[in-house]
């Protein structure tokens, strides 16, 4: 399996060169030119197959169309919704209806835009997509409404030809759903063993999965899977492995108390009256294709209720070590493991060693360690940060495993010992090594431990049937005293807006997924939905990495009038504190502190303390309350800070060139 890592302007040029291959022999209008009935009268399946036969793109205006029976889809032809919104132009079939309506013939030069796909209100009807693809095709935009029984996947198609390419851009099912069990229960969308090529998938939101909301892992092909939203997915949100998969921008959430109130029998019961088990969010396992794990990078999960959960991130014991990068986890079940890679067998792939770097685990409460590795010796905990109700570091049978530039702040146990009887960490002597903070927490009150583990089975295939550790009681403490400010940030519409906020005390509701780390929180809103909002007190900053375009930004509270919308750029200050604020600005001077490349490595930590303050940072640096700022150098991205004061310590990246105001720190 080829070693691929993309990087978002990487995914976006592909999107850009599929779209100017694809080519039609005709376009013809579904309505005017074909004579199809946009008012759900006459089927249109035998008119719509001569088209897709001919080489033809199919545009249809505004209205409901009704489908009786497959299509299969040949090269250089597709279906283009011509309206404005992609629920004006929408494709019915009768009750009762369980098909593979649009069925992949092997296309090459395929194109499905900006429709919906309804399923009906109902637990009777059910349609979807898949089959083989050579190349070059394009989803775009399609909704799946509806409730959704046993049945076809929304998406399952393999790449055969190696050099081909297939983009899922923007793919829905938010409604309700029928639980039923392996092999009742039913994929979302899923990619196999037969797959050769590069596979995109980005922008997907899924909500009520009864199965895996995204399963790969098992092909030769590539995967990027970005940008997607799941909530309640049963078993697995995603599930991917080797190191040409990378999963990135993702956020899952576990809360059996938040269900839809439409899915049938009971909201959190399968139909046997057994509790729904939300097992994982993210699963790196292959079964016997000897893959290492996946690339993992800016994801957030938040595990808040659920009865059997295993873990946030699991990498399977069939599988290698995976790469973990600004990866967020909230757990307040108790339960699950927040990053769990179980002892690898035979079938496992090299390298079996865990990468983490920045990483920030925080929570009420959680089963065995925060970071908890099997078998995984020569592993690398970097610039990472682990705070809350549970362990901090468990490690068995990992020796070599090197902690570097990470705060351990918890109220259990900092670290445990290996079994061999040997220190579990070896901690390096440089001073970039941030303290274990176990000494700051020692009046905290311990969690308790104990309870029964879970089994973890959901019936699906393959599962390794892991369980989900001891159980562990919140801890006591905090305030749940209103901050008083809140901040709101709403979606337009129209793609990803990728932000950063900070402030003296921020706290997230439960409008809000990012989790909330040292005063600062990681977040997002769209593509089509979104809106977060946190109570904060103090000066607020935000930095804006994607789509500041497709969002709008307000404050409202104490001594404010109404919801104001504020500039993301330059932040905002409460009224009573911004005299203040601007006599502190002009004390002293602000100096661009600059970290230049090149760097062979695709991403490199470094660490620095500063004497005074650091103004403005990137929203991939991180601060800890000792001083240290762990931040990142890409290879297409050299970061730069805003600091009044010194610098006082530092590990620079090898070769990087430092420069801070007009004095060379690092050649």
């Amino acid at each position: 399996m080829t070693s691929v890592e993309y990087h978002p302007e990487h995914a976006q040029r592909e999107k850009q060169q599929l779209r100017d291959r694809l080519s039609f022999e005709r376009t013809r209008h579904a309505v005017r030119d074909l004579g199809m009935d946009p008012d759900w009268g006459a089927p249109i399946d035998a008119a719509l197959q001569q088209a897709f036969d001919a080489g033809t793109l199919v545009e249809f205006p505004a209205g409901t169309y009704k489908i009786t029976s497959p299509s299969v889809l040949r090269s250089h032809c597709g279906i283009v919704g011509l309206a404005d919104a992609r629920e004006d132009v929408v494709f019915r079939p009768p009750t009762g209806t369980s098909m593979r309506w649009l069925k992949f013939g092997v296309p090459e030069s395929a194109l499905l835009q900006n429709f919906t796909i309804d399923r009906r209100d109902d637990y009777e009807t059910s349609v979807g997509m898949g089959g083989r693809i050579k190349r070059d095709v394009l989803v775009e935009n399609v909704d799946y409404t509806g409730w959704t029984p046993s049945g076809p996947q929304l998406f399952a198609a393999n790449v055969t030809d190696p050099a081909g390419v297939a983009i899922v851009d923007g793919l829905y099912r938010t409604g309700p759903t029928a639980f039923r069990r392996y092999p009742d229960s039913t994929l979302d969308i899923w990619s196999g063993r037969g797959h050769q090529g590069h596979m995109i998938l980005r922008n997907i939101e899924i909500h009520n999965g009864s199965e895996s909301g995204i399963y790969t892992g098992k092909g030769d092909g590539s995967y990027l899977i970005e940008d997607s939203y799941f909530e309640n997915v049963v078993h697995t949100a995603i599930r991917g492995a080797g190191r040409s998969t990378t999963i990135r921008g993702c956020t899952v959430v576990m809360d059996t108390e938040a269900w839809d109130s439409r899915n049938q029998k009971v909201e959190s019961t399968y139909d046997d009256g057994e509790p729904i088990q939300l097992n994982r969010a993210i699963w790196a396992q292959t079964n016997d294709k000897r893959f290492a794990g996946p690339v993992i990078e800016d994801c957030d999960v938040l595990i808040r209720n659920s009865d059997k959960a295993i873990s946030g991130v699991h990498v399977n014991f069939d599988t290698g070590g995976a790469i973990l990068r600004d990866v967020r986890l909230q757990v307040d079940d108790g339960r699950a493991v927040p990053v769990l890679a179980t002892k690898p067998t035979g079938e496992a792939g090299e390298p079996l060693a865990m990468q983490l770097d920045g990483v920030h685990v925080s929570g009420a409460a959680w089963g065995r360690g925060a970071v908890t590795l099997e078998g995984r010796p020569n592993s690398r905990i970097e610039g990472s940060h682990l705070s809350g109700g549970g362990d901090g570091i468990q490690l068995s049978g990992s020796p070599g495993t090197r902690l570097e530039a990470t705060t351990v702040a918890v109220d259990g146990e900092t670290d445990r010992e290996g079994d061999d009887g040997g220190p579990a960490l070896e901690r390096p002597t440089e001073p970039d090594v941030l303290p274990s903070e176990r000494e700051r927490t020692a009046d905290r009150p311990e969690s308790g431990t104990g309870g029964d583990e879970s089994d973890g089975e959901t019936g699906g295939d393959e599962s390794d049937g892991e369980t989900g550790g001891d159980d562990g009681e919140a801890p006591s403490g905090g305030s749940d005293d209103p901050l008083p400010y809140r901040l709101v940030v709403k979606s337009l519409g129209g793609g990803v807006c990728r932000y950063v906020a900070a402030a003296a005390e921020i706290r997230g509701t439960p409008a809000a997924e990012g989790t909330v780390v040292d005063g600062r929180v990681a977040d997002r809103v769209g593509p089509e939905r979104g809106v977060d909002e946190f109570e904060f007190q103090g000066p607020l900053r935000l930095d804006v990495s994607e789509g500041a375009e497709l969002a709008a930004f307000f404050v409202e509270g104490d001594g404010v009038d109404g919801r104001v919308r504020i500039d993301p750029s330059t932040g905002w200050t409460p009224p009573s504190e911004r005299e203040d604020d601007e006599s502190r600005r002009s004390e002293s001077d602000t100096r661009t502190l600059r970290v230049e490349g090149p760097t062979e490595e695709s991403s490199v930590a470094f660490h620095f303390r500063v004497e005074g303050d650091v103004v403005d940072a990137p929203g991939s640096a991180t601060a800890y309350p000792d001083g240290w700022i762990v931040a990142y150098m890409q290879t297409w991205w050299d970061p730069e800070f805003e600091i009044r004061g010194e610098i006082a310590e530092s590990r620079w990246p090898s070769g990087a060139r430092v420069v801070l105001g007009d004095d060379v720190l690092q050649e």
